[in-house]
């Protein structure tokens, strides 16, 4: 999928702008995101808590990526 791409391209910045607590960050950030996305590839149903906390911890990560210049909330 294309965040994954977006994700790696991420780090990557991070790394080469020696920004490596944001890399580390970054980095846990996507591993727990891709739990949750192959823990949900096995479901038929997703719980819509579950698709929550996938869409809150992406919608992190690009805040982060993006340093931040947007604002999000979930109603």
């Amino acid at each position: 999928p294309h965040f994954i791409f977006n994700c790696l391209n991420s780090i990557n910045r991070f790394i080469l702008t020696n920004e490596a607590d944001l890399a580390s960050d970054y980095l846990t950030q996507f591993s727990r995101l891709i739990r949750i996305v192959l823990d949900n590839s096995r479901e038929e149903i997703i719980p819509l808590e579950n698709e929550l906390s996938a869409l809150k911890l992406y919608l992190a990560m690009e805040a982060m990526r993006f340093h931040n210049r947007f604002n999000w909330a979930i109603d």
